[in-house]
């Protein structure tokens, strides 16, 4: 029979687990949001459109990645686990992964008028995918150093609770893409 103070002992150490998994999303996604406002002007050059971007439509961006960070983080230490070798090979394979599920459906239903140049929208959206791998593996080797301190399992459980409210708005879009895929095909 399983013992209260054990059940108690498993929920805190899932909740670290996941609180440091999304902690390094956020980082990767930061880092990705960057990037992804990088490869926006190169694709709008390569179409050749004006490039306008804000200060504020930059920081929208890279709060974007962290939020979605938050969430797609969480999946990086089962790819870790699944992938021998150093960091930066389990990285890009999270990363071409995450190519596979989130690229490709949201450029399937974004494509519009941008059509003809969804192959330079998949290969800058693969770019900022594995820049967000990269980041959130080297991120969570950072927090795996740390080890288990005070401190740090107070910031887990708020990235914990970060994960759960970023997955209220990240699931249901991601849904949204998928669904919308499904509906051209049949």
């Amino acid at each position: 029979m399983v013992s209260t103070a054990d059940r108690s002992d498993r929920f805190e150490r899932s909740i670290q687990w996941i609180g440091a998994a999304s902690m390094a999303g956020v980082f990767g996604g930061l880092v990705a949001g960057v990037a992804a406002r990088i490869a926006m002007r190169l694709f709008a050059e390569g179409i050749g459109r004006a490039t306008e971007f804000t200060v504020g439509g930059t920081f929208g961006i890279i709060l974007v990645g962290a939020i979605f960070g938050a969430v797609f983080g969480i999946a990086y230490p089962m790819v870790r686990r699944l992938v021998p070798g150093p960091t930066v090979v389990s990285g890009i394979t999270f990363g071409l992964l995450m190519t596979a599920l989130v690229v490709l459906p949201v450029l399937a239903v974004d494509s519009g008028e941008a059509a003809p140049d969804v192959d330079l929208g998949i290969r800058l959206g693969a770019a900022v995918m594995i820049v967000f791998a990269l980041g959130t593996a080297a991120a969570d080797a950072a927090i795996r150093r740390l080890g288990d301190r005070p401190w740090t399992r107070l910031g887990f459980a708020l990235s914990a609770a970060l994960a759960l409210l970023s997955s209220l708005l990240v699931v249901p879009a991601l849904l949204g893409a998928y669904g919308t895929v499904l509906e051209r095909i049949l």
